[in-house]
């Protein structure tokens, strides 16, 4: 989980690694994003809750050497509903095939399409 108030209701709720995974960063005073530490992973790639839980199913991946990951129940054929999401998956796609992970998913879902000219 990625929310520590909420863990205490969790008893066996184990923290998320966002400073391993994604890296530190903090807003100045002018609304702009200071990366502070980097992560394993691209620290503006994480777009959506997909893309943590992708970043974090690539470190399994590496530790344990799992070598397919599936996503289903995602669906980006749509070029206005939650668009700006699908860089940040498609950047972990492609984390995973550099790795060697194949990566698996329903046509329907457009992840392997690429973006659109105009978005």
């Amino acid at each position: 989980m990625r929310d520590l108030e909420a863990m205490k209701h969790f008893p066996t709720a184990v923290q998320y690694p966002e400073a391993e995974l994604r890296g530190v960063g903090e807003t100045n005073q002018y609304g702009q994003v200071i990366v502070k530490e980097l992560g394993k992973f691209s620290y503006f790639a994480f777009t959506s809750s997909i893309a943590y839980i992708m970043a974090k199913a690539l470190d399994d991946c590496d530790k344990e050497g799992i070598k397919e990951i599936g996503l289903w129940g995602i669906m980006q054929a749509s070029q206005t509903e939650y668009a700006y999401q699908k860089p940040g998956i498609q950047y972990f796609i492609d984390r995973a095939w550099r790795r060697g992970v194949k990566v698996t998913c329903p046509t329907e879902s457009n992840l392997f399409e690429p973006q659109p000219e105009n978005f």
